[in-house]
């Protein structure tokens, strides 16, 4: 098993079957896998590449499967007249994605993209799960609040260099804005009944054609 990631943020101690690498998932794959899991990568800029890079180097016959949130929160009709955080940053960042030629919006043309590709048996599965401690179920209460501080300790990092590509900002107009999502988030019901959609897709390359003696 081999996992990769941008950023050097891979654990010292694995099981013996398991190697991490420090790769940009958009540069030359060498290696051919079985099975190929992704998460959270379908609105960087280059996820067209990275969905060919994966095709050509998955066996004939092998799996690849995609885990992504649909970053734009759904919301009761109550909640959609309450300000809201989530919503606020991501209609921000997302207008920053756009002049770097990506898009949230991805995520929900992804069943498409795999089939488009030349993936065959392509399934969608759409989860939707809370935003925040907020749900009576234990455990989607439980998923809840742990997304939700996800979300809170990666502001910057999400927001930085999609918001620098916006006319106007600087460093004190990020620090700003990332405070006034803070302080939007610690509104009373500002998040109650919002909800992420997890989209889970998954798709098989198809078997290479059997060659007859003839």
């Amino acid at each position: 098993m081999l996992g990769i990631d941008v950023s050097p943020l891979q654990p010292t101690v694995v099981p013996p079957n398991l190697t991490f690498r420090i790769q940009d998932a958009s540069e030359e794959w060498i290696e051919q896998f079985d099975y190929i899991h992704m998460r959270d990568v379908a609105w960087i800029r280059d996820f067209p590449l990275i969905l060919e890079h994966a095709y050509n180097n998955l066996t004939p016959g092998g799996w690849i499967e995609f885990q992504e949130p649909n970053h734009s929160p759904s919301r009761s009709e109550y909640v959609l007249r309450t300000p809201s955080a989530m919503l606020t940053f991501w209609q921000t960042v997302g207008e920053g994605l756009k002049r770097m030629d990506t898009n949230l919006g991805n995520v929900e043309k992804l069943k498409d993209m795999l089939s488009d590709i030349g993936f065959v048996n392509v399934k969608e599965e759409v989860i939707e799960i809370p935003f925040g401690a907020w749900h009576e179920n234990g455990e989607l209460n439980s998923i809840g609040r742990i997304y939700e501080e996800a979300w809170l300790q990666n502001l910057e990092g999400l927001a930085l260099r999609p918001l620098s590509k916006l006319d106007g900002w600087d460093q004190s107009s990020f620090k700003q804005f990332v405070e006034r999502v803070r302080q939007m988030h610690k509104e009373p019901r500002a998040h109650k009944n919002e909800c992420i959609q997890f989209y889970v897709v998954c798709g098989q390359k198809p078997e290479e054609e059997s060659v007859e003696d003839g």
